[in-house]
């Protein structure tokens, strides 16, 4: 299931989604590395520096 497909489907309740059912522009280390760290909102900021994803911080930061 991706983005656009859980909007659809909210109409019954709220669905949560896992990052990696995100799609990959919306992953918070993917808008890290394309658009920079003003992109990112509070959370997925702090999300990427606590390490809560699935690589590993030093492989997010790489250019």
């Amino acid at each position: 299931m991706n983005t656009a497909t859980a909007v659809k489907t909210a109409t019954a309740g709220t669905v949560k989604l896992t990052i990696r059912q995100w799609a990959n522009e919306d992953r918070p280390s993917v808008k890290l590395q394309m658009y920079g760290v003003k992109s990112l909102s509070d959370a997925e900021l702090l999300a990427i520096l606590i390490g809560s994803g699935t690589l590993p911080p030093a492989k997010c930061l790489q250019p």
